[in-house]
């Protein structure tokens, strides 16, 4: 396997990228960190439009049950190091500002059926796992995080 390290963003493209094409880029839990992710898909889209065919975006979901839960307790749990919260309409929109077609969206989590989360009924926790993993079976845009894939 090949790593190639390097400044996205840099007017200096990276060589290993431009001599080469490649049918996926895969930017997983980076978009929420960034300080201005207009400009950042920007430049990724000016200096590898003919080299990169789409780019699969993860980012937490805004919408994740877990904030919601912790809302009606009046809580906000985050990552200080988190500069944006986004929903699937955020984070599209961000990419068409910057150039994108988005062609497709997912929500994911991290829940098991059988192996589940940390219950938070201590007599049944079996209980909690079910109604968590059904409740998001049933409405996928509660889960924790959005896959957005976009084409160049």
């Amino acid at each position: 396997m090949n790593i190639v390290y390097g400044d996205l963003t840099d007017s200096f493209r990276i060589k290993e990228i431009t001599k080469n094409n490649f049918d996926l880029m895969i930017m997983g839990e980076i978009i929420e960190h960034i300080n201005n992710p207009v400009s950042f898909l920007e430049k990724i889209h000016s200096n590898y439009n003919q080299n990169i065919r789409k780019i699969l975006i993860t980012a937490p979901n805004a919408f994740c049950y877990k904030n919601s839960d912790n809302s009606k307790r009046n809580l906000e749990v985050l990552n200080s190091d988190h500069r944006f919260w986004f929903t699937p309409y955020t984070i599209a929109k961000i990419a068409v500002q910057a150039g994108y077609t988005v062609s497709e969206f997912y929500f994911t989590d991290n829940i098991n059926k059988k192996t589940g989360m940390k219950a938070k009924l201590l007599l049944f926790p079996w209980i909690q796992r079910k109604f968590t993993y059904y409740k998001l079976k049933k409405y996928p845009g509660l889960r924790s995080n959005i896959i957005m894939i976009v084409d160049f």
